[in-house]
């Protein structure tokens, strides 16, 4: 083993533990490379769209006047007679509970 110096103490800060990269900075780094990927994509795109010898679409030209309105309904029947009064709902009945 070797000797300790004094420069070779522990860092106060760290408590003396070190950080290890674990399944979350797999899952960060897959993501970051994801956006890299999905920004080149969208820039080859981009460049592809507008830098070719191809003009680019027309839009379609609306000809005609404004729609006509629509037809006038008939007038609602008039409301019958309220239903009667059976008293007040029943208990329903209290569902099973979840198997498990």
């Amino acid at each position: 083993m070797a000797k300790k110096g004094k420069d070779d103490k522990k860092d106060e800060a760290s408590d003396g533990t070190i950080a290890v990269n674990d399944a979350w900075t797999g899952m960060l780094a897959v993501s970051l490379l994801a956006l890299v990927v999905g920004s080149g994509f969208l820039a080859y795109d981009y460049f592809s769209l507008y830098n070719s010898d191809v003009p680019p679409p027309t839009p379609m030209k609306v000809t005609g006047g404004p729609p006509a309105p629509p037809p006038k309904a008939a007038p609602a029947p008039a409301p019958g007679p309220a239903p009667a009064d059976k008293g007040p709902m029943p208990m329903p009945m209290p569902m099973p509970p979840m198997p498990m």
